[in-house]
């Protein structure tokens, strides 16, 4: 990576596109087609649950690190 004030990156990270919707009825973990990833991701959707307002929609990347660290699918 190049170094100095010059330069500026970012990490791309990439794992789930997922949606998570928090109404009225609780909360919502869906993939970019509409399946459910509660299960697949029941921390996420546990955590989800309690920082979510009412009325709240957050579209972004369900990404897992493995013990390394490192982002990892098999997690």
């Amino acid at each position: 990576m190049p170094e100095g004030s010059d330069w500026v990156y970012e990490l791309k990270l990439d794992g789930f596109r997922g949606q998570a919707i928090r109404d009225r009825d609780g909360v919502h973990l869906f993939s970019k087609n509409g399946k459910d990833f509660s299960k697949k991701f029941p921390k996420v959707f546990a955590a989800l649950g309690k920082a979510l307002p009412v009325g709240t929609a957050v579209d972004g990347e369900l990404v897992a690190f493995g013990e390394d660290g490192r982002p990892s699918f098999s997690c």
